[in-house]
């Protein structure tokens, strides 16, 4: 009885360790086809279209509502963006490649122009996890740095845009944590670069379980374990 009181113990205590992973709230496949002026991009099944055609020097915005949350793309002053499909693949060991073969392709014109990603309708003070892809079959691809806006200006990181052929789901994927603001937004911008291109090719948002949650789940699992001791003693 022991022992199958120390397993069903052991069992408990592993799943509780193990990360708990929320679904994702959204996942979006981005791009366009500014060469054909085309009215739609192939869209990676199962993920929601952001179709892009072209955003101005200096104005512009594009913006889809899924359910509760809307996200859009805008373009800052000197710079441009459009939706570019690629028509490269295939891609060998990518299980998403129409999420790879199509972006919103930023270019700086020389002038260091950027990009800006804005998500609302979310929860205020909640944090999120960021999936974003971002790779260009342009040979001018460069790194560019990205901002976390949503409270400060905070640099996320410099992310390559540019390289050889994806060939797993992790390439050219950068992955980071935000707290939406008072307003229910999460803002990413792109400042620069001075001249080349850069893109985004999806982005995929989860939310965080709140630490509270996983107290109360943890405090479940042990009143668990103590009633399984109290009836195998008995």
């Amino acid at each position: 009885m022991r022992m199958k009181s120390g397993i069903m113990v052991l069992g408990i205590i592993l799943v509780f360790a193990a990360p708990i992973s929320a679904a994702p709230l959204l996942q979006v496949d981005i791009g366009g086809n500014f060469a054909t002026g085309a009215p739609s991009q192939v869209v990676q099944p199962g993920w929601e279209n952001f179709f892009l055609h072209e955003l101005g020097g200096g104005s512009g915005s594009t913006s889809y509502t899924y359910g509760a949350i809307t996200q859009s793309i805008s373009t800052t002053i000197y710079g441009a963006t459009v939706g570019y499909t690629f028509d490269t693949g295939p891609y060998p060991g990518v299980t998403i490649p129409d999420v790879y073969d199509d972006a919103a392709v930023g270019n700086a014109y020389g002038g260091g122009g950027g990009m800006k990603i804005e998500f609302s309708g979310l929860t205020a003070g909640q944090q999120y996890s960021v999936e974003m892809w971002h790779w260009s079959a342009n040979r001018s691809g460069v790194n560019v740095d990205w901002y976390d806006d949503s409270i400060g200006h905070v640099l996320i990181g410099n992310f390559a845009t540019a390289g050889a052929l994806p060939t797993s789901d992790t390439d050219y994927k950068d992955t980071f944590l935000a707290i939406a603001n008072s307003s229910g937004q999460l803002i990413f911008s792109a400042t620069g670069p001075s001249a080349g291109v850069f893109s985004v090719n999806g982005l995929r948002l989860t939310a965080v379980p709140e630490p509270s949650t996983m107290l109360l789940l943890g405090s479940g699992l042990a009143g668990l374990v103590g009633y399984g001791r109290r009836r195998m003693k008995k």
